[in-house]
């Protein structure tokens, strides 16, 4: 395939500016850019979503317009977004072959067809899942896998994967990409969109940056170095990204006290000092999620108790909790962080607005317009338009509004659950500064993050979870990734050969 000068404009913005690449068949091929480069916007194109208003799409020589998402799969180009698009209450086989179930001539279904193309997608990866489960009971990576396998049935020749690691754990990801490579191999071309460098030098063969809807530059990931990609995509250096500023570490400010939720954690204990990165992290399903919740009210603990600076909160309320300085920046952006139909706006201030409000009910718009502005000026959101659609703006900068929304509070202690999760490094260099300028105004930060060198960097206390339960304590100064792993994989110490599996992969 093709891309010949693709521009695509809105008002105000052109998401696309004559952006040419080529893909081969059998060729795992990065696009790589900043959260705004303008890679969702290529990726819809290629998915018929929308129209290009000027340039040329060619495929296997030939000039072709999609037209429209079934155009696409009719051309063997798939997507699989991040969010899936799955049917959580089908099973295995329902969500892999239900669309090729009969050839059209009757409307009952055959179940033994169904189960038998199913299978054989499946086998075609090498994996091994019970056809008759439900979605709903499998892990994200496991659902990521169906996604793919659902791809081969439809005779896919492209398949496009946006942010497909951002949920799995380290096994899971090593199957991902496993599988992918098994589509290399039978020539299926892969585009593949990931802000993870680790994982797009293991994986891939050539990368194509973009800046600001604008190509770059192509070529072998062997002739880059990780950082001049890096500043290829945000077009200047980016020195000591995760570095931490030594601040003073004040009085206590949080007391967590044997904190517990059946079937989620267990009696989990520490505290946050003001100016202090206290980093949580584990393996997926280790509890960190459920606990921020509980600590900020919107998962009530069954036991143990919690209190900001000496008093109790009542952990059955999150305006208590918001009311005690406590703020937290929840893993979803889309589903928990935001109201996506609002403006950006309406979405910073959602938090103030009994403060900023006239009578407690009457909107300020100037008001509200002075202060978005000011944390645009800060964090750097584009574009900078305070009435936007929060919809309608990258993922990273979502991200920085859910920030603006909870540093608005002016909160004692912020939570910060996977605050970079599919955000590109120079949005990712903006937070880090942000959490700086924080903890040096005496703020606490607790840190839940996968990303081992982020809580490596950022922390100044690093609790590992496993199953559950605080596994341990590292100081940052002393603490590295082995010991950090070795505390949150379930009997590595014991030599248990799954848990050394899970380690390794990847």
């Amino acid at each position: 395939m093709e891309l010949d000068a693709i521009t695509k404009q809105y008002p105000g913005v052109k998401a696309l500016d004559r952006v040419s690449l080529q893909v081969r068949k059998g060729e795992v091929h990065a696009i790589v850019g900043e959260n705004g480069a303008g890679k969702s916007t290529l990726i819809k194109v290629l998915a018929g979503v929308i129209q290009p208003d000027h340039g040329k799409i060619r495929i296997e020589g030939k000039e072709i317009a999609i037209q429209s998402p079934t155009q696409a799969r009719k051309l063997g180009i798939t997507v699989i977004y991040q969010d899936l698009s799955l049917f959580p209450n089908l099973t295995v086989a329902e969500n892999i072959a239900l669309g090729e179930s009969d050839d059209g001539s009757t409307s009952i279904i055959s179940w033994k067809k169904m189960h038998a193309t199913a299978q054989t997608a499946l086998d075609r990866l090498g994996i091994k899942l019970d056809l008759n489960a439900k979605l709903s009971e499998l892990s994200v990576g496991k659902q990521q896998l169906i996604a793919i396998a659902r791809a081969l049935v439809s005779d896919c020749k492209l398949l496009i994967m946006d942010e497909p690691t951002s949920s799995l754990s380290r096994m899971e990801v090593g199957y991902l990409f496993q599988a992918a490579m098994e589509l290399k191999r039978d020539g299926i071309a892969i585009l593949f969109i990931g802000h993870k460098f680790d994982e797009i030098y293991r994986l891939c063969d050539t990368a194509t940056v973009l800046r600001d809807g604008q190509y770059i530059t192509s070529g072998s990931l062997s002739e880059f170095t990780q950082e001049a990609l890096v500043e290829f995509m945000v077009g200047r250096k980016l020195t000591n990204l995760y570095a931490k500023m030594p601040v003073h570490i004040g009085e206590d400010l949080l007391h967590v006290n044997h904190l517990s939720k059946a079937g989620q954690f267990e009696n989990i204990s520490f505290t946050v000092k003001a100016g202090e990165v206290v980093g949580i992290t584990g393996l997926v399903g280790a509890g960190r999620s459920e606990l921020a919740e509980s600590i900020f009210g919107l998962n009530p603990p069954d036991q143990g108790t919690v209190s900001m600076k000496g008093t109790r909160i009542d952990l059955k309320s999150v305006s208590a909790c918001i009311q005690s300085g406590l703020a937290l920046v929840p893993e979803s952006r889309q589903i928990q962080g935001l109201a996506m139909k609002l403006s950006m706006a309406h979405n910073t201030t959602l938090s103030i607005m009994r403060r900023i409000a006239r009578f407690r009910w009457l909107l300020q718009p100037k008001e509200e317009r002075s202060i978005t502005e000011n944390y645009i000026q800060k964090l750097s959101i584009r574009p900078p338009f305070p009435h936007i659609q929060v919809a309608k703006l990258s993922g990273g900068n979502q991200q920085k509004v859910v920030l603006a929304k909870w540093i608005a509070t002016n909160p004692s202690v912020l939570i910060l659950d996977e605050p970079t999760n599919g955000v590109d490094i120079g949005a990712k260099a903006e937070i880090y500064k942000a959490v700086n300028e924080m903890v040096q105004n005496g703020m606490g930060v607790i840190l839940i993050s996968s990303e081992l060198p982020e809580i490596l960097s950022m922390s100044d206390r690093i609790l590992v979870m496993c199953e559950g339960r605080l596994a341990g304590e590292l100081d940052a100064n002393q603490a590295t990734q082995a010991a950090v792993m070795k505390l949150a994989v379930p009997g590595i110490s014991r030599g248990e050969q799954g848990a050394k599996d899970e380690v390794t992969a990847g």
